[in-house]
């Protein structure tokens, strides 16, 4: 036999509640076999049900929410309904504080008075941790008083939507005071996060906040980079004689211009003439 099991001193592990530790299965055998005096047959008795009231649980007749609040109302432990229905205790706990039943867990360490100061500061839409400084609780217990409360967690939703939106405007009209001479695009690109956020929530609303439209310019033509171009392709062609303007401009790629904008290119039309086209 092992010198552990000789000296009996695994029967206090065993045994104690707070120095409790997992051992091996032959230790609670021993134990066993000592304290039912070897009767084997006490190993397969069956330990009598607990008597009491018929927990039926069909969920044709009950939702699971109405089946933990009556558990609730008849007074059955949290184990007891957690074992039957198969809900955390959590959830029991939160059906039991949203119907104002009383429980015994931590959270009702806390006197009403607290839990009524938490829900008037989350209404207004204080940070949870704002709240917990304030009140001097836990901020696990702030966001259990938030959820268990209804339509809490909505409102608070809601009024971080509204004041995003109110910080978007804000920025928008920072920026256009700021630059009064930026277009939409500009704006859009500068401050894409406020301008979608708008855009999503009331796109009349952003109009009024953006500049008026502005119809597109075309992009100005450079004469000069044009002409020297131009007068330097011809220079570089050989011509045959009687050749037309029309010809050359297609020989050179001048997109019409020696036909249409002549005036705007001397230098080509100078060389046109060296050329004795013109």
């Amino acid at each position: 036999m092992p010198e552990t099991l000789g000296t009996f001193k695994f029967i206090g592990p065993l045994l104690r509640r707070k120095t409790h530790y997992r051992c091996h299965p032959a230790k609670h055998l021993l134990l066993a076999f000592w304290l039912l005096d070897g009767e084997a047959n006490h190993y397969l008795a069956k330990i009598p049900k607990e008597k009491g009231r018929h927990l039926d649980i069909s969920k044709e007749r009950y939702g699971q929410e109405q089946l933990v609040l009556e558990f609730l109302e008849d007074g059955c432990s949290m184990r007891k309904i957690e074992s039957t229905v198969g809900r955390s205790r959590s959830y029991i706990r939160h059906v039991a504080e949203i119907h104002g039943i009383p429980h015994g867990t931590n959270s009702m360490v806390y006197p009403e008075e607290i839990r009524r100061k938490v829900i008037a500061l989350a209404t207004i839409g204080m940070h949870r941790k704002t709240i917990s400084s304030k009140t001097g609780v836990g901020v696990g217990y702030v966001e259990m008083v938030i959820s268990n409360t209804p339509g809490l967690s909505q409102l608070r939703r809601d009024l971080r939507h509204q004041k995003k939106i109110e910080a978007a405007v804000e920025e928008l009209t920072k920026i256009r005071s700021k630059h009064p001479g930026w277009l939409r695009k500009d704006i859009k690109s500068h401050c894409a996060a406020s301008y979608f956020a708008i855009y999503n929530e009331d796109k009349e609303l952003l109009e009024t906040l953006l500049p008026p439209k502005t119809k597109p310019l075309p992009p100005g033509k450079n004469w000069q980079k044009e002409d020297a171009r131009l007068s330097k392709a011809l220079r570089a062609l050989d011509l045959k004689p009687k050749t037309s303007l029309s010809e050359i401009d297609h020989l050179i790629v001048g997109h019409g211009f020696l036909l249409k904008h002549l005036n705007n290119l001397p230098l080509t039309a100078s060389t046109l003439r060296e050329m004795g086209v013109l």
